[in-house]
């Protein structure tokens, strides 16, 4: 999920509904690199992480993680509305 596509979500959203922002663990994902640096999937872990963040700083969310089996299955991470 982009930060735009969790906005647009927001905006329709009503209290207690949520959405799976981001599947994987979240930590390890925005350290992903190859040789020309970090990968386009830890940039996207990067953006939603910080998107989420202040999302949750201006109290429009709460969030979760669900951690279930192998990291390598990806583990959901829930915004609340």
């Amino acid at each position: 999920m982009t930060k735009s596509e969790l906005l647009n979500w927001l905006k329709s959203a009503t209290k207690g509904q949520s959405v799976v922002y981001f599947r994987g663990h979240i930590a390890f994902d925005q350290t992903e690199r190859d040789l020309s640096g970090p990968t386009d999937a830890a940039m996207d872990a990067v953006k939603i992480c910080r998107a989420v963040n202040q999302l949750v700083e201006q109290g429009a969310i709460t969030v979760t993680h669900q951690p279930l089996g192998p990291v390598k299955e990806g583990s959901p991470y829930r915004a609340f509305a």
